[in-house]
C-alpha cells in the first residue's frame, strides 16, 4: 500500500480525538463479541453505536479501498474500543494479542498490513464460502484502545450483486423485476426523553437480511434496551446459510446461530450461546413503497402479504 504511511497519520492525528467524543457523549454499547468477525472480545469491549462513528474512521477506510485501485468495494463497519492506560502500542500490545488470537479462533488468517508507534493496519481472511475479507486497524492513545474494521469485496463479485448474474433466480412475477440481492433491514422501537433531553428510556430492535449473488444469505438480529434505572442491556443473533426461490416463494436455510447478550447491571444477563439451525418459508414481493410520509419511495420486501416488510439499504 503506497499511501499507508499517510493512512497512518491520518488515524494517530484525527481518529482518536473524536472516538473519545463518542465515549463520552455515550454513543457506546458493551459488547462480548465482534458482529464482524463473530470473534470473541477482551473484558470491557464497547462498540461504537450505527451512525455515530466518526466521519474520520470512514475516512481511512475509504482510503484504503482506493489503495485496491478499484478492485475491493467496502462493506459493514465495525468500531471497537477499550478504556484504560493505552498511550502507544506497547501498552496495547497484550490487549491487541489477545483478539488476534480470537480471530484466529475464529477461524480468520490474520496478517499485518503495516504500522507505526500507535497504528497497526491488518487484514483478515476466512476460506469459507464465499470468501470473507476483512480490513483493519488498531489504534491507541488518549487512555483508549481501539479495533476497526471494514469487510471487503471484490468488485467483480459486487457487480454480480448489481447484475443478479448468477443461476439463482432474483425477482418475482409481480416485483417490476427488482433483484432481491443486497441488504435489507427493519427496525422496531422506541425512546423517552427528559425535560434535560438525555434519553431515559428506550427499547428498540434491529433485523437484517443480506442476500448474496452465490445464493447465500446473511441474518442478524440486534436488541438494545436502556432501563429506567439506566441499565445497557443489548442482544445480537447472526446467522448464514443459504436461500432459494421459486415463484414468489422465499425459502431460507440458516445454520447454527450465535446469540450474545450483555447486560450493564446483572453480569447474569450476559451470555454468550449457539442456537440450533433454523428454516424459514415464505411468500414473498418486492416492490415500491407507497407512503406519504415518504415521498423517496424505498424499494421494500414483504413477507406473507405486508405482515412483515423489510426495506431495501441504499
Amino acid at each position: 500500500m503506497k499511501n499507508l504511511s499517510a493512512l497512518i497519520i491520518l488515524c494517530a492525528a484525527f481518529c482518536l480525538f473524536n472516538i473519545t467524543t463518542v465515549l463520552a457523549q455515550d454513543e457506546t454499547e458493551p459488547t462480548t463479541v465482534s458482529n464482524l468477525t463473530d470473534a470473541n472480545l477482551p473484558w470491557d469491549a464497547q462498540r461504537v453505536l450505527p451512525g455515530k462513528m466518526p466521519a474520520e474512521f470512514d475516512t481511512a477506510f475509504e482510503n484504503l479501498l482506493k489503495e485496491g485501485n478499484g478492485k475491493i468495494t467496502g462493506g459493514n463497519r465495525e468500531v471497537l474500543l477499550w478504556s484504560g492506560k493505552y498511550k502507544n502500542r506497547k501498552d496495547t500490545a497484550k490487549i491487541t494479542s489477545e483478539i488476534q488470537t480470537n480471530f484466529r479462533k475464529a477461524g480468520w488468517k490474520y496478517e499485518t498490513a503495516g504500522n507505526n508507534d500507535s497504528v497497526e493496519f491488518f487484514t483478515l481472511v476466512k476460506d469459507s464460502s464465499p470468501r470473507q475479507v476483512v480490513l483493519g486497524f488498531f489504534v491507541s492513545g488518549n487512555d483508549l484502545a481501539v479495533c476497526a474494521l471494514m469487510e471487503v469485496m471484490s468488485s467483480e463479485a459486487n457487480s454480480l450483486l448489481q447484475t443478479g448474474n448468477n443461476n439463482q433466480p432474483t425477482t418475482t412475477k409481480n416485483n417490476g423485476g427488482l433483484s432481491i440481492y443486497g441488504k435489507w433491514f427493519r427496525t422496531l422501537g422506541g425512546s423517552s426523553i427528559d425535560y434535560t433531553g438525555k434519553t431515559k428510556l428506550k427499547s428498540g430492535e434491529d433485523f437484517t437480511f443480506q442476500f448474496f449473488a452465490d445464493g447465500t444469505v446473511e441474518y442478524t438480529r440486534k436488541k438494545e434496551v436502556l432501563s429506567i434505572m439506566q441499565c445497557h442491556i443489548n442482544e445480537s443473533q447472526n446467522a448464514r446459510g443459504k436461500f432459494t426461490i421459486s415463484g414468489n416463494t422465499l425459502t431460507i436455510n440458516l445454520g447454527a446461530m450465535r446469540s450474545v447478550g450483555t447486560n450493564s447491571c446483572d453480569a447474569k444477563g450476559n451470555f454468550n450461546k449457539t442456537l440450533e439451525n433454523s428454516t424459514m418459508t415464505v411468500k414473498f414481493e418486492i416492490k415500491k413503497m407507497e407512503d406519504i410520509t415518504r415521498p423517496d419511495k424505498p424499494t421494500i420486501m414483504c413477507f406473507d402479504g405486508n405482515e412483515v416488510c423489510y426495506e431495501r439499504q441504499p
